[in-house]
């Protein structure tokens, strides 16, 4: 059994339909819209760490600047509102793909866009930084097709993948883009690194999954097995490692995976609650979507709202504080 860090308290859920953006309740009820928006992007990312504002990628009839003067494939213009729906805002005048963070003292936003990029036929991205305060942004690499960025848990550096030679490899620099240092030459594909919780460990989906310490020390291919993401719980003991079609939760050093059942047809996507006793996914079935909870050791699998029909994304928020 996980620890309990956040504890079993109220947290909610962001999801989108096809007529615009929900929030629902962990238990799957007290549904209600928050945008009316017929195309619309959540991330894993979306919610703010103190649960008060919502991250969100959305194409409206004001964006038509952006898709005029950029042409560049998953590209979204990005928004941010209240929790509960108020003051839809569009922070950029610049397109970026759907990978953005927010800072953990929720003041900056680090994203991944191809603006600047020489040419729309093959783009390269680079990783900026985006001052909430301010409104300004600015570029932290110059390394070929940056992306991918994660942040340390204290906000003071940055993990991300780059291009390297023919493949990428795993980066870190500090918060304002010095100090760059290069953590791993695996000669494969290594992409989406994030931190643990505790900040000594960063896992890595590479040919499978990797993990290594903050500095690069130590580097373990714990797993072949396909993996598109990794994420860790929040005791920085366990992670959730999502692959094509299934996912499951094991031990940093890969032993004792419990595989995570996925509903009535096949997993697309999961995340940890807060706590990191449960796990939310979302399992493709005939026409709809449908949003699941587990426990942990993929026991006590249940829908968390029956009416929901055709959810696309969901986003986890923080326990509020």
């Amino acid at each position: 059994m996980l620890s309990s860090i956040a504890g079993a308290n109220e947290y909610k859920i962001a999801f989108v339909l096809s007529d615009g953006i929900y929030v629902m309740n962990h238990r799957g009820s007290d549904v209600r819209r928050l945008t009316d928006d017929k195309m619309a992007v959540l991330a894993d990312s979306a919610w703010s760490p103190n649960g008060q504002r919502i991250m969100f990628f959305a194409f409206r009839k004001d964006d038509a600047d952006l898709g005029q003067k950029y042409d560049l494939p998953f590209h979204f213009p990005m928004y941010a509102m209240n929790a509960d729906g108020s003051n839809q805002k569009r922070l950029l005048d610049v397109p970026l793909l759907p990978d953005a963070k927010w800072s953990p003292n929720g003041m900056s936003i680090l994203f991944s866009s191809a603006y600047e990029a020489s040419s729309s036929k093959d783009p390269e991205s680079a990783v900026y930084l985006l001052d909430l305060a301010t409104g300004k942004h600015r570029r932290l690499t110059q390394l070929p097709d940056a992306s991918d960025a994660s942040w340390s848990p204290d906000g003071t550096q940055v993990v991300f993948s780059a291009r390297s030679k023919e493949t990428r490899e795993i980066y870190v620099m500090n918060a304002d883009g010095t100090n760059q240092k290069q953590l791993t030459n695996l000669g494969m594909a290594a992409v989406s690194p994030v931190w643990s919780p505790d900040a000594r460990s960063i896992a890595f989906v590479a040919s499978g999954w990797f993990t290594m310490d903050a500095n690069g020390a130590n580097q373990r291919h714990v797993s072949r097995l396909a993996a598109l993401k990794v994420e860790w719980a929040p005791d920085s003991k366990h992670l959730l490692v999502v692959g094509e079609g299934g996912a499951y939760v094991c031990e940093a050093d890969g032993a004792n995976g419990k595989g995570i059942a996925a509903g009535h047809g096949r997993l697309i996507d999961a995340v940890f609650s807060p706590d990191g006793r449960s796990v939310i996914l979302r399992s493709h079935a005939g026409a709809n979507d449908k949003i699941y909870i587990s426990s942990a050791d993929g026991s006590d699998l249940r829908t968390l709202n029956e009416n929901v029909g055709e959810s696309t994304l969901f986003a986890v928020s923080p326990v509020p504080r």
